[in-house]
């Protein structure tokens, strides 16, 4: 019988009965249920809102357990084909089946207003349809992510005669969606980019030029692209603008055999001046609208690794119930028993932080948009209310900037966690299985070459640690911590409490030494040296809290905490023992240690 990969997850479960603050969030995002915009099918209460989020994700769920997951080995091997003759990318069978199930379903609107066709779910539901995406097929989740995010970008910065022609067929799955950036020679430095818009001032028509690469569904119907609108800033990411060009003026050129993710096209795309509509105004393609789509698209993919490491643990868990050696089951040999359970924590500690992310995302994004309606009332109201309204202005301000402050680190940290740890899961799961690991009738190799992607697209690691650093070394995170101290206090056994402020002190220490040394000739190099293992210790630490906060309503999540922190310690120190001993040594011998 096929599970549902929702209801089954007890984990999941536990934050969405238990641990998520949905109030919050769904009054906001449903204008506390006075429905301005007259839909007939917006819920009226709050407890009809979440019992819709929860409808939502459980039929999803259950589509990937009874479809997608069962679809996913076939997809893998069947993989993407080149058809040269009509210059387009063909995708397995069972990838179209999966995407025709999710149309159908509305899932590709998720985010959408309900009058796009959407189902106007939260970040945090998002979030949660990712992972159950990635836990049944990496690739399929890749396609949805990128629709969600290109379909996002056109409903907030788009103007409405373009989001009443394309977000109804995103959302339902008429037309596929794709983020055009990358060149050969502009990876992750997109100041380099070269592909040309050129403004005809006669039709007002603007043109596409160029050529991109590794755009994975590149071969679909809306693509949004990101070109040079202003040729004499060469090199500077003002010159930049973005675009949306129908799949059918541009050329797919090659498809780009992949170690993963097999479901999806990585395509090579050639403008050949292309006709483009300008989204938003000239010069802000980077700096805000594509800036905005790469941060949801970074979360999508940290969830994505979530449900990678989930699907290989599962995976690990049965066969290690299933499988005798030396007379027992593997599970209750010592040494595996260790490797499932640190598979297991370190799927709960990226779940914690991913989630915890994605509410404040939320909180921010909505508190931001009844600001607006704030401002307006006080511009129209009498004096004796002006004051009032002026105080709940300020009110909602301040709680807005506190958790845009911390969306804008933990995206990035949540991201470059979730890289170093699905791979780490996927590879152990490999382990568990022995032999069987390595050979394709089990699902490990697969997760295992899946996972590999998560720290590289959408941003590398290295580039998720330049995003956060100088959040981590301005410690924005420390009023968070606090936050979970205060609380745990009074309910936290001693142990826990000590173990995460023993973690949250090692991080204080490594942040401090680094500071301290801004002044020193060599400072640049010791900062890109320690980023990643200074953004490491605080994604793992605070997770180490989260946890923590966990454990006072669960007992489960007492002893998990316990665990993850008694990992988590030696972790942490050695990763500040590194930053503490200013080893520069990579850079001064490099020559000498790679010859």
């Amino acid at each position: 019988m096929a599970k549902n990969f929702f209801s089954e997850n007890a984990d999941i479960q536990f934050y969405v009965n238990e641990h998520i603050d949905w109030k919050s969030v769904l009054d906001l995002k449903e204008d506390f249920y006075k429905n301005p915009s007259g839909e007939t099918d917006a819920p009226a209460t709050f407890e009809e809102a979440l019992d819709v989020t929860k409808t939502v994700l459980e039929f999803l769920g259950k589509l990937v357990g009874d479809v997608i997951a069962p679809n996913a080995p076939g997809v893998d091997r069947e993989g993407v084909r080149f058809d040269a003759q009509r210059k387009t990318a063909i995708l397995p069978p069972g990838i179209e089946a999966d995407l025709k199930q999710l149309g159908e379903s509305g899932y590709f609107g998720i985010s959408l207003p309900r009058r796009y066709g959407g189902l106007n779910s939260t970040q945090i539901a998002t979030v949660i349809a990712s992972e159950l995406l990635g836990a049944g097929d990496a690739g399929l989740m890749t396609i949805a992510c990128l629709q969600w995010g290109v379909a996002n970008v056109l409903w907030h910065f788009a103007d409405e005669s373009l989001k009443e022609k394309y977000l109804p067929k995103l959302a339902c799955g008429q037309y596929g969606a794709a983020m055009v950036l990358t060149e050969a020679g502009a990876g992750s430095d997109l100041g380099r980019i070269t592909t040309s818009a050129t403004l005809d001032e006669k039709s007002g028509q603007w043109r596409i030029k160029g050529t991109k690469q590794f755009i994975t569904n590149g071969h679909r119907e809306a693509l949004l692209v990101l070109a040079r609108s202003d040729q004499s800033l060469s090199g500077d990411v003002r010159g930049l603008s973005l675009f949306l060009v129908e799949g059918k003026d541009v050329q797919v050129t090659r498809v780009e055999e992949k170690l993963g993710i097999h479901g999806t096209a990585a395509c090579e795309l050639v403008f050949n001046d292309a006709p483009g509509l300008l989204i938003g105004k000239a010069g802000y393609g980077l700096v805000k609208y594509m800036f905005a789509l790469m941060n949801e698209a970074r979360l999508g993919v940290a969830a994505q690794g979530l449900g990678i490491a989930q699907a290989a643990y599962d995976g690990a868990l049965q066969y290690a119930g299933e499988r005798e050696q030396f007379g027992r089951l593997l599970r209750d040999l010592p040494p595996v028993a260790e490797m499932l359970v640190r598979m297991k924590l370190q799927i709960e500690a990226l779940r914690a932080l991913i989630y915890r992310t994605a509410w404040f995302v939320d909180m921010y994004s909505e508190l931001d948009r009844h600001l607006e309606g704030v401002k307006a009332q006080i511009k129209s109201a009498g004096e004796a209310e002006k004051e009032s309204l002026k105080k709940k202005r300020d009110e909602m301000l301040a709680l807005s900037r506190q958790y845009r402050r911390y969306a804008e680190v933990l995206t990035p940290l949540a991201k470059l966690r979730s890289g170093r740890a699905c791979v780490e899961v996927a590879d152990t799961a490999v382990q568990v299985l022995g032999g069987y690991g390595y050979i394709r009738d089990f699902s490990a190799e697969r997760h295992y070459r899946d996972a590999r992607i998560v720290d590289l697209y959408e941003g590398t690691g290295q580039m998720q640690a330049k995003a956060a650093i100088s959040g981590v070394l301005n410690r924005c995170l420390d009023p968070l911590a606090q936050e979970i101290i205060l609380k745990a206090k009074s309910k936290a056994s001693a142990e826990l409490l000590e173990g995460f402020q023993k973690a949250w002190k090692i991080f204080g220490e490594a942040v401090d030494h680094v500071q301290s040394r801004q002044s020193a000739p060599d400072y640049e190099t010791l900062l890109s040296l320690c980023e990643g293992p200074l953004c490491q210790i605080a994604a793992q630490a605070l997770c180490g809290g989260l946890l923590l906060e966990q454990s006072l309503i669960s007992q489960r999540k007492q002893i998990v905490a316990r665990r993850y922190l008694a990992w988590l310690l030696p972790q942490v120190r050695m990763l500040a023992d590194g930053i503490l001993a200013e080893n520069m040594d990579t850079m001064k011998h490099f020559s000498e240690l790679t010859r």
